[in-house]
């Protein structure tokens, strides 16, 4: 008998994939040819939030076997149970898919995102222990891993999976390129767009340490870079550089700019500083409107001060501990805004705003001493 939550189409959808899937992996050739080539695949960024850092994908050719397949690390499931709270926890699972090339590449020739492609140089033992790996690593048990924005993700993990091939035989020229992961972001998130801000506020001090090419695999198009800058040590005794040769597929189109940047930089400036100066006028002209205004910013930046402490101290996301944008986006506003509201004049809310107005120094200290960046 199935058990109550187990349908019988359920199961035989099941069953027909688990077939599918064998039938799939069986027939595919056990070794690669002297004439596949294995390459890696940088696309470019698009609008979408989800799609603005790029993709990599690992390439694997051989025309005599008749194979042309794109092994990628970022499939996600928007319906999987509680997926909103797992991503805030920081607990996404992503999966591990396999495409023929022209289907993975009508996406990116759809939305005009650019895709490089680079050749890397390995011999024949090195591409068919990749070949092989890759196949075991997409069985079910172990095609699905805990996603992480810096350090496991779509571009770090065909990275490991070609540099693990490799041996003791590898040669890196890291010495240089540092910057810092709140630039990167900025780089592939316009300021020009409000979806930055939001970003930059939620993100520490973490994202403000200087970092070097290593520590920014996790960004398709530093993985892209990182890879002209490793070598391997052949049979020979002769170092080559890894990417053998590099060719545009797609040719980006141009994105145009939705709100001019210059625009979005004032109302990050002005809007902050009109509110504030019209919190400082409400102790001294007492209108309603002017008392639902406050109370309002009030409680609306202790929601989101709540919601940066949640991630400091909950969440497993990178770059969010640290955050002291939680000392202008201080929780206790929630408290304060409600007493505004209500029109409680009392010991307790002067203490509130005395802390309130400390809290705002010591931020303004932070960010002074570069310890964290501003985040408007």
């Amino acid at each position: 008998m199935l058990p109550p939550y187990c349908s019988l189409r359920r199961l035989m959808i099941t069953v027909l994939f688990a077939v599918l899937l064998s039938t799939f992996l069986y027939a595919q050739p056990r070794n690669l040819s002297d004439s596949a080539k294995v390459s890696i695949l940088t696309c470019g960024p698009a609008e979408e939030i989800y799609a603005s850092f790029g993709h990599t994908g690992l390439r694997v050719v051989d025309p005599q076997s008749n194979v042309d397949y794109v092994f990628h690390w970022g499939i996600f499931d928007f319906d999987t149970p509680n997926f909103i709270m797992r991503f805030m926890l920081g607990e996404t699972d992503y999966e591990m898919g396999v495409f023929p090339m022209k289907f993975f590449m009508k996406e990116y020739i759809n939305r005009g995102s650019f895709v490089y492609e680079q050749e890397i140089d390995l011999n024949k033992e090195q591409k068919n222990l990749l070949w092989q790996r890759l196949w075991v690593n997409y069985l079910p048990e172990n095609r699905t891993y805990r996603y992480n924005f810096v350090y496991d993700n779509c571009a770090t993990r065909p990275y490991h999976a070609i540099i693990d091939c490799l041996g003791d035989g590898v040669v890196y020229d890291f010495s240089d390129n540092f910057t810092t992961y709140r630039d990167i972001i900025n780089e592939h998130v316009s300021k020009s767009r409000w979806i930055n801000l939001g970003i930059t506020m939620i993100i520490g001090s973490e994202a403000d340490k200087r970092i070097g090419t290593e520590q920014a695999l996790s960004f398709p198009l530093y993985t892209k870079k990182a890879l002209d800058r490793v070598a391997s040590c052949k049979a020979d005794g002769v170092i080559r550089p890894l990417v053998k040769t590099e060719e545009l597929l797609v040719q980006a189109k141009e994105h145009h700019e939705a709100v001019p940047p210059a625009v979005s930089y004032s109302l990050q400036i002005v809007i902050p500083l009109l509110l504030a100066f019209v919190i400082l006028v409400y102790y001294f002209i007492k209108q309603r409107t002017l008392v639902f205004l406050s109370s309002s910013v009030y409680v609306l930046s202790g929601i989101v001060g709540l919601l940066i402490l949640f991630l400091w101290l909950v969440s497993t996301h990178p770059l969010v501990d640290d955050n002291y944008n939680v000392l202008w986006l201080n929780p206790l506003n929630i408290v304060l805004g409600v007493m505004t509201m209500l029109g409680k004049n009392n010991k307790y809310k002067f203490f509130l705003c005395i802390a309130s107005a400390l809290c705002n120094c010591a931020y303004l200290i932070v960010v002074v001493s570069c310890i964290q960046y501003a985040s408007l």
